[in-house]
C-alpha cells in the first residue's frame, strides 16, 4: 500500500451547499457494475480534494455510465463523475468553487 503524505488546512465552512444526489438510471449502473454508492446521506463537506492530491488518489479503473457520469476508482473507494440527471434549477445558476491554497514563506 503506497502512502501518501497531505498537508491539509481546517476551515469551518468548505463551499455552499450541494444538492442531495437525485435518483436516476445511472444509480442502477453502478449496481449492475458492483459499484456500490455510500455516500447518501445529506451534510455539510467535510473534507475538499484538490487536483493536485485527487490523481495521486486514482487507481485507473473507469467506468462510463451510459446514462452520462463516470465512475472513477480511487484508494478511498469509487467516486462519481459528471451530471447526474438533476433538473436544471436556473440559466443564471453558476456553481464556483475556488481553491485557495495559503502557503507561509
Amino acid at each position: 500500500m503506497e502512502l501518501i503524505i497531505v498537508i491539509a488546512l481546517s476551515q469551518d465552512v468548505i463551499c455552499g451547499t450541494i444538492p442531495r444526489v437525485g435518483k436516476g438510471k445511472w444509480l442502477q449502473e453502478l449496481i449492475e457494475n458492483n459499484i456500490s454508492f455510500s455516500d447518501k446521506n445529506v451534510g455539510p463537506i467535510q473534507i475538499l480534494i484538490g487536483a493536485d492530491i485527487s490523481g495521486k488518489l486514482m487507481t485507473g479503473g473507469v467506468k462510463l455510465l451510459a446514462s452520462g457520469p463516470a465512475a472513477i476508482e480511487t484508494k478511498l473507494r469509487w467516486t462519481v463523475f459528471g451530471k447526474n440527471g438533476m433538473p436544471k434549477i436556473s440559466d443564471n445558476s453558476t456553481l464556483l468553487v475556488t481553491t485557495m491554497l495559503n502557503k507561509k514563506h
